[in-house]
């Protein structure tokens, strides 16, 4: 069974996207299946950075969250995990 966790706030530099890493790292930790969105326009970039710090491998993507959405088929946005379980 599916279980949504929802952070909003109009306000920005709350600890949105923060709380939604550890909880998804947590519950990923625990042995759960994480589906993390985060919507923000930086984050892809800060992923891509960290990604290529931890692995030395440049990440790039075909295809965005919305045309995904578009298309009616998140499978090919799906990317591994950088944590190892």
């Amino acid at each position: 069974m599916a279980k949504v966790i929802t952070y909003g706030n109009i306000k920005s530099r709350t600890g949105k996207t923060t709380n939604s890493a550890i909880i998804a790292y947590v519950s990923f930790k625990l042995g759960y299946k994480i589906l993390l969105a985060d919507l923000r326009a930086n984050t892809t970039a800060l992923y891509l950075h960290i990604k290529q710090r931890i692995t030395n491998d440049v990440v790039s993507f075909d295809e965005t969250l919305m045309s995904a959405m578009v298309d009616e088929d998140l499978a090919d946005i799906i990317t591994d995990s950088l944590v190892s379980q």
